[in-house]
């Protein structure tokens, strides 16, 4: 199998995901995609030697952040695990998981071993689809090992709590889903710890989604009590653009009420958008919900985050004054 060609104009971080069965190669790929956003870049390779020749294109493309994934067995005399240990990568990869058909036998050799924590250590693939709010060790331990290697100024979030509940669940989705870099810590009680720009903040006990949003995200927060002119229902790209508009064309302030992630069913889409105007070479759907984003900020459009609508009501009628 040939390896997936890497290209310097994709500005993603990169796991290098190394499968010998290229269906699963693929499938795992898109998994991951799915469950992190399309925040990564997934690159496949099927062997030590392409994983190798992958990592070398990528030691030349500065700003990007490297996670070597490998399964154990790989064809080529080279296991998975040595290729995570090699010493001539350690300045590439700044994360290493190795997805292991007996995870606990693996760590048990691995519990003996000098650098032994180097590795983070997973099933061989998951259990459950990324959207369903149980206990998978194999989502847990991927989104650990990015986490550990996101750069020290980027935002983050230590979760706590148990992840079979749909609290803790829906707390992850939707930080991973504003590309927030989460940690599942475990346990009983549902607390989170933001660090944003490197700098960590007050623990939050029983966070709703919208104190998440005001620790962690970068928009401009929806003043309470202030009276818009307009309001817009949705935080999809046509309702991005009637906001921008709005204030672009005809002063008016605005406020965008939208109950979960901003772009819409647009942002977590899995293609490459092909047909939009403006980017004949296509552009991912992350990307381009991000670039909304910045220019509702350019335009100072205010975000009432995780909010829904439920009707709609006059102002309440001001009595007319003697002249």
């Amino acid at each position: 199998m040939a390896r997936d060609p890497f290209t310097t104009t994709d500005e993603r971080d990169v796991i290098v995901l190394t499968l010998s069965d290229l269906p699963r190669g693929e499938k795992l790929a898109a998994q991951l995609g799915e469950h992190f956003n399309h925040r990564y870049r997934v690159v496949r390779a099927s062997t030590a030697q392409e994983a190798r020749e992958t990592l070398g294109d990528l030691a030349d493309a500065s700003g990007r952040t490297v996670v070597l994934f490998a399964e154990e067995s790989l064809p080529g005399g080279l296991s998975g695990l040595e290729l995570l240990r090699d010493e001539s990568l350690a300045g590439v990869a700044q994360g290493r998981l190795l997805l292991a058909d007996e995870p606990e036998r693996a760590l048990r050799d691995l519990a003996d071993e000098e650098g032994a924590a180097e590795v983070v250590v997973a099933p061989r693939s998951p259990s459950t689809s990324p959207q369903e709010p149980l206990d998978d060790p194999f989502w847990e331990q991927a989104e650990k090992v990015l986490y550990l290697a996101t750069p020290p100024g980027e935002t983050k979030a230590d979760v706590f709590g148990d992840p079979k509940t749909d609290v803790v669940f829906r707390a992850k989705r939707f930080l991973l889903l504003n590309h927030v870099a989460v940690y599942p810590r475990g346990g009983t009680a549902y607390e989170v710890v933001p660090t944003k720009k490197g700098v960590q903040g007050t623990k939050l006990v029983k966070p709703t989604l919208s104190d998440l949003a005001q620790a962690l995200l970068d928009y401009t927060a929806h003043v309470p009590g202030r009276t818009y002119d307009l309001a817009v229902v949705g935080g999809g790209p046509a309702a991005m653009c009637a906001a921008v508009n709005a204030h672009a064309l005809y002063g008016m302030s605005t406020v965008i009420v939208e109950d979960f992630a901003p772009g819409g069913t647009a942002a977590t889409a899995n293609n490459t958008i092909e047909n939009y105007l403006g980017f004949p070479d296509g552009i991912r759907p992350d990307k381009l919900s991000q670039e909304w984003l910045k220019h509702t900020e350019k335009y100072k459009v205010a975000w009432l985050h995780t909010y829904t609508a439920t009707k709609l009501a006059k102002p309440p009628a001001t009595a007319s004054r003697t002249p």
